[in-house]
């Protein structure tokens, strides 16, 4: 595919400058609030969670009840984190999730938490899909366990848009 040249000289420089400062640099999808800051939220799994014990962790009915312990505090000191280096970081309409999910084996370590948004087309309760999806695909022994965490922490939209019929993205909460 070729590409036309629409801009040239000094305007194609500024423009294309421009747009190197405007994009975040740590986006991993269509939006900077779609996936976490690695430097912030490089993710964690529970190493007590394996291939070996899935039916007796996170297949278990209600086993992430049994895990997740994440205070209000802690909420606000990770909301704290990504303002402090993004300073316009919407810190509404947001929940704290894992970016390793309990579901599969993730943590509640705070290096595993951010803001995630419930607006958007890959809003919060989009990626809840995606968790559900390969929670049910490790379960069923049609996924590996280290597979379905890698693929929740590097790259779940690229999963979501993937997966068999999935529910339509939806905009806001």
């Amino acid at each position: 595919m070729k590409f036309k040249r629409r801009h040239s000289g000094l305007s194609g420089i500024l423009l294309a400058v421009t747009m190197l400062l405007a994009a975040p640099t740590f986006a991993a999808g269509p939006s900077y609030l779609d996936r976490p800051d690695p430097a912030l939220t490089p993710g964690a799994f529970d190493p007590a969670v394996t291939q070996a014990n899935i039916q007796e962790t996170i297949c278990k009915p209600g086993y992430t009840a049994t895990v997740r312990n994440v205070t209000d505090s802690e909420k606000q000191a990770v909301i704290a984190r990504y303002r402090a280096k993004y300073p316009h970081w919407p810190a509404t309409n947001v929940e704290i999730d894992h970016d390793g999910s309990l579901e599969l084996g993730g943590s509640n370590d705070p290096l595993n938490l951010w803001p995630e948004h419930y607006s958007g087309p890959f809003g919060a309760r989009v990626k809840d899909q995606v968790e559900d999806y390969l929670h049910r695909e490790v379960c069923a022994g049609r996924i590996l366990l280290k597979d379905a965490q890698e693929a929740i922490t590097h790259d779940w939209i690229s999963v979501y848009k993937s997966m068999p019929n999935p529910p339509k993205a939806r905009k806001g909460k």
